[in-house]
């Protein structure tokens, strides 16, 4: 075998693996997160200078809009 041919071959066989470490990584990591499907998330303060997370849906949003 020539160098170029075991050369490209190493390369194939990166190119293989990074494929599956990025499926696998797919897999277990970004499918277990927490996915916010409709409304929006608005951080406001509180009368006691906290910050309070608030969902708000768009249909509340857009009735304070046109209101």
């Amino acid at each position: 075998m020539s160098h170029s041919t075991i050369y490209r071959i190493c390369l194939l066989v990166v190119v293989i693996l990074t494929i599956i470490g990025g499926i696998f990584y797919y897999v277990n990591y970004l499918e277990s997160q927490v996915k916010v499907t409709e409304g929006t998330l608005v951080m406001e303060d509180s009368a006691d200078g906290q910050q309070k997370d608030k969902s708000v849906s768009p249909q509340e949003e857009w009735e304070k809009a046109v209101a």
